[in-house]
Formats: C-alpha cells, sequence, structure tokens
C-alpha cells in the first residue's frame, strides 16, 4: 500500500507492504516516478484512495503499523524499526508533548528547567540537558528507539548506532516540521490516526487563527537580539514561518547574508544583519524576538532605534509597525501551540477592529 501526503513544501511518501513502510522525501518522489506510477495501478487493483503528489492537501490515513517500518530522516538517513518501539528515547524535551498526544512510550528525556514536561512522561528517566545529553544514561536505558534534534545530537549517532540503536534525527523549527512530525511520531508509536488527527487539529487552528486576516503581502524584516549582538531570522525561523503563513513578504531571505552563529555555533535560521541592507529593503513591517526580556537585550535595540537616525526613516518605524515577539512562543519552539503564535502576531498586525 502506498501513502502519499503532500504538505504546503514537501511530499512525503510512505510506502508500505506487508513486510516493510518507507518514508521518502519528494526528491526521491520525483526520481521513482516508475515505482509510484507501477504502484499506484497496485493501489487501484486493491481498492484504495490514491492521490497524485500535485495535491496540496495531507490526503490519507496511514495504518497502525507493528513491524518493520523504514524513515528516511532529517539527515536523510535511512532507519529501520523492525517493532513498533516500546523504549523510546528523547533528546529533546520539544517533541514530547507530541509523543504524549500519539501514546508514544518514553522511558527517557532531556533535562528541562523550562520546558513543560507531559505528566505521563515526568518520571522517565533524565539524560542530560539537551545540549549535554549522556550518551552512556541513553544506552543504559537500552531503548529501541531514540529521537534525537537536527544539529543538536549528530555527535552522538555513532556511539548509538555502535550499540545497534535506531536513532532518528528530526527537525521541529516550522509550523510544516511540527505538523509532518505528528504524523510521523503517531506512526513510529503505532498510532498513526492520532497523529493524523493531531496534524488536522493543528491545521484547523491555523486556519481558524488566520480565517479574517487580509491577503495583504505586507515588505517584513524580522531581527533577533541578543546582549551582545543583532540577527535576522529567516523564513526558517518559528516567526518567519508565523509570517508566511499571513502571507508577509520577508524582504531579508535565506542566503542574503551569511548564516549568523549564536554563541559561536551556526544558526541556520539566522544570516548576518547590516543596518545598510534593513535600510535598502525599507520594511513595512518590522518584528523584533529576544531571548530573555531582562538580560539587556531589548535595551539594546531599543537603543539602537534611539540613536541611530537611519532606524528613524524605516516605513516600519515611522507608521509604528515594529513589533516584539514573546519568547515562549517564537524562539521556545511553540509546538501545537502554533495556532497561539499566529494569533498573536495577527492581533499585532491587524487590531481587531480592523482585521474583520
Amino acid at each position: 500500500m502506498i501513502i502519499i501526503k503532500m504538505y504546503m513544501e514537501e511530499c512525503i511518501v510512505l510506502e508500505s507492504t506487508a513486510n516493510s513502510s518507507l518514508v521518502r522525501t519528494e526528491s526521491e518522489c520525483c526520481m521513482n516516478k516508475g515505482l509510484i506510477v507501477v504502484s499506484a495501478i497496485l493501489f487501484i487493483a486493491a481498492s484504495i484512495l490514491f492521490s497524485g503528489c500535485g495535491n496540496k492537501e495531507s490526503l490519507t490515513l496511514g495504518e497502525n503499523h507493528s513491524q518493520n517500518l523504514t524513515i528516511i530522516d532529517d539527515n536523510h538517513r535511512e532507519v529501520l524499526l523492525a517493532n513498533t518501539p516500546e523504549r523510546i528515547v528523547v533528546l529533546s524535551p520539544s517533541f514530547l508533548e507530541i509523543l504524549d498526544q500519539v501514546q508514544g512510550k518514553v522511558v527517557g528525556r532531556a533535562t528541562s528547567q523550562i520546558a513543560q514536561i507531559p505528566e505521563r512522561y515526568k518520571d522517565s528517566a533524565e539524560v542530560g540537558f539537551v545540549y549535554r545529553i549522556s550518551s552512556e544514561a541513553v544506552v543504559s536505558l537500552q531503548p529501541d528507539l531514540v529521537i534525537a534534534y537536527k544539529g543538536m545530537h549528530e555527535n552522538l549517532l555513532p556511539i548509538l548506532e555502535e550499540n545497534h540503536i535506531p536513532v532518528i534525527v528530526l527537525n521541529l523549527k516550522t509550523y510544516q516540521d511540527v505538523k509532518r512530525n505528528c504524523e510521523l511520531l503517531g506512526l513510529v508509536s503505532g498510532h498513526a490516526d492520532l497523529g493524523q488527527d493531531l496534524a488536522k487539529k493543528l491545521d484547523n487552528g491555523v486556519q481558524d487563527a488566520i480565517a479574517n486576516v487580509p491577503l495583504v503581502s505586507k515588505k517584513t524584516v524580522i531581527l533577533h537580539t541578543t546582549m551582545n549582538d543583532i540577527s535576522v531570522e529567516t523564513e526558517d525561523s518559528i516567526a518567519g514561518s508565523v509570517a508566511a503563513l499571513l502571507h508577509l513578504d520577508l524582504a531579508i531571505k535565506s542566503g542574503d547574508m551569511p548564516i549568523a552563529k549564536m554563541n559561536g555555533m551556526a544558526s541556520p535560521d539566522k544570516i548576518v544583519y547590516r543596518m545598510e541592507a534593513l535600510v535598502e529593503k525599507d520594511p513595512e513591517v518590522l518584528f523584533i524576538t529576544s531571548m530573555g526580556a531582562n538580560g539587556g537585550a531589548l535595551e539594546r535595540i531599543k537603543s539602537e532605534m534611539e540613536n541611530n537616525p537611519a532606524w528613524l526613516e524605516l516605513q516600519a518605524v515611522k507608521n509604528k509597525q515594529v513589533f516584539f515577539l514573546p519568547e515562549n512562543l517564537f524562539l521556545l519552539n511553540p509546538g501545537l501551540r502554533y495556532p497561539e503564535a499566529v494569533r498573536y502576531m495577527v492581533e499585532q498586525l491587524y487590531p481587531k477592529n480592523e482585521s474583520r
């Protein structure tokens, strides 16, 4: 049986037989057109509804699996799960909310002082903070699946693979990432129906939030400020993803500047800030994110606005279209709260008396 899922940016093919399942990306979908055509014939012959990759909507439900699921993760690694995982270790608390909703069986998790841990996972063993995971602690739990965060945990892959522990590396940044992983983690946990329902609920929440938003493509820039630096957030950031849902036009995108570094590490969803580029683009709307409002980061950007005359010439500043976004929705991944993040941005741009 073949299931094809089409998201706004990515086509995922779930290819299932009695013995195996496979999650493939859009590029592989295109490379294997012949396979899809042949499989489609079998699909019809089996009287199962089939829809092609040209559709822009999520197409059909997967069946709960019990064995032999092969996944191609966000690092393009092919990972075989011989059975539905019973002992999952999660290296980032960001995944726990989704796993809770799809009844994933978690025995170990990253330590967190800020994330809300679902009740069912509060007693799960802790394996270290997200950037300081103890590989020994992970291995000692004898997991049959480890879920790692892309860009954070690749250094742990060799030792986990040496111990024959399956690891899937996933991204959970944009809205599409969250929606896709609702379905994927539902499938992995043996509850594909719950994952599908969760993704639909997420979509419905977002659609409700933008139902009365004007389809106006405002030229927008998103800045991120810390105590020491300012950078530009791209379409791959949380705020950039929300802006795309509101049809805003990011005036500065990935590739326009070099990738920025945060705490000495490359940050793929941020690029280097240049005041001259900001002046050249002259955005109509300016969003600003800041981690740690009490640490002086906001004061830094406000001081720059007040003391640099170039800021006063920007449309966004002149028209009072500069908005500060809360870190709990736009820096810490909102996950299933994405509709709330969308509503927040809508309320800033379009006060109720203007958006109705």
